[in-house]
């Protein structure tokens, strides 16, 4: 993936204040625009609590603001978490440095999950979220890394068995300048690899078939 400049202050602190708008307001908001994607932050994560393996960690690419690394560690899952802004992860390694079941990595996601995940054994949750999606997200302008990103996990395999793969933004796939694979190319990709998959608000859920519900 292409590295672009940091989000400047301005657009982070912007964000910031946007995170802090009430969580009820937000949800009925989505309801009265017909719960168009992408769906509140809440809701994602009722998502991957309820498909996430138990007993397995979690790595999430794009950990952005923090907020879905720590509503995952406050469950007691171990979370890895990678970032390729320079700014959002210092403002990480902060925000986490007395978390003892976070690591924030920096680094584009495909390299970091190269040298991490042979590190790693047993069920493994991912949540992949590093690609642009709109608004002051990293990445304006470049290709998804979704592939090389995948491409890791599959090779990985062996050793991480059983997984659940959690893909966000699905909305952003059917693009024509060709930045992101397809859907199609997903389920492909799912379908070798014997994952059960369904696509549930605006995210692509792919499971081994011995854990999918």
């Amino acid at each position: 993936m292409n590295q672009l400049s940091s989000l400047n202050k301005v657009q982070i602190l912007r964000n910031l204040a946007n995170s802090a708008f009430g969580a009820d307001r937000k949800l009925r908001l989505w309801k009265d625009n017909g719960f168009t994607a992408p769906a509140p932050l809440s809701v994602k994560h009722a998502v991957l609590f309820r498909e996430g393996i138990d007993r397995g960690i979690w790595v999430e690419t794009g950990t952005y603001l923090g907020q879905t690394t720590a509503a995952l560690s406050s469950r007691g899952w171990t979370v890895y978490s990678v970032e390729a802004d320079a700014e959002l992860y210092s403002r990480a390694v902060k925000k986490f440095s007395d978390t003892s079941n976070v690591s924030v990595s920096h680094g584009a996601s495909e390299s970091v999950l190269e040298d991490l995940l042979p590190t790693l054994s047993g069920p493994v949750n991912f949540w992949l979220d590093a690609h642009y999606s709109g608004s002051s997200t990293y990445g304006a302008g470049a290709n998804s890394p979704i592939a090389g990103e995948l491409s890791v996990i599959e090779k990985n395999l062996p050793s991480i068995s059983p997984i659940c793969v959690l893909v966000d933004d699905l909305r952003c796939f059917n693009d024509d300048a060709g930045k992101y694979p397809s859907l199609n190319w997903l389920v492909d990709w799912a379908t070798r690899n014997k994952l059960v998959w369904h696509i549930e608000h605006d995210i692509f859920v792919a499971k081994s078939g011995d854990i999918a519900v």
